[in-house]
């Protein structure tokens, strides 16, 4: 079941962001950036305002919730007058290949193409995510530029590939 986050879900949000930030990122980058991330952006205090706090920029954190347990999460806002922005998109690493990553990224399409009306959408991807841009490309993203990852230190040579599709 899609559904909006509520605060009784940033422990379980926690958990499976900062679970799959490891599994996803552990080849390619250092583990000192994966936990600087970690604790900037997953941290429960951050994760609360997140999910308490919306506007049209941060919509809110979205999960995929079966048999009670959440498998993934989706968050994102709206950049510009008509594209919206999928910022983050997780799943537990033992739920990959089941569909859920799909489902999330349909349902939150919809909720912003309703809400927001968006033609466009875009998403930041790790340049060597190869767990990320398959799963992209399926669902119709190509690539638009290529740029620093966020948060990287001037010595951290980290990019990061923007994919947009037409929504």
């Amino acid at each position: 079941m899609f559904r909006k986050a509520v605060e009784e879900d940033v422990l379980a949000l926690e958990q499976l962001l900062t679970e799959a930030w490891r599994v996803t990122y552990e080849m390619l980058y250092s583990s000192d950036y994966i936990e600087r991330v970690i604790m900037e952006y997953y941290n429960p205090i951050r994760l609360m305002n997140e999910v308490t706090q919306t506007s049209r920029e941060w919509s809110g954190y979205y999960v995929y919730e079966m048999e009670g347990k959440i498998v993934g999460c989706i968050g994102g806002g709206i950049d510009t007058e008509d594209n919206g922005s999928i910022y983050v998109l997780y799943l537990d690493p033992i739920e990959k290949g089941k569909g859920y990553g799909s489902a999330l990224l349909e349902n939150f399409t919809m909720l912003q193409k309703q809400t927001q009306k968006i033609t466009t959408q875009t998403v930041s991807v790790a340049e060597n995510n190869q767990m990320g841009l398959p799963f992209y490309d399926k669902m119709g993203f190509i690539k638009k530029a290529k740029q620093k990852t966020h948060n990287a230190l001037e010595n951290e040579d980290y990019q990061t590939l923007l994919l947009t599709r037409e929504v």
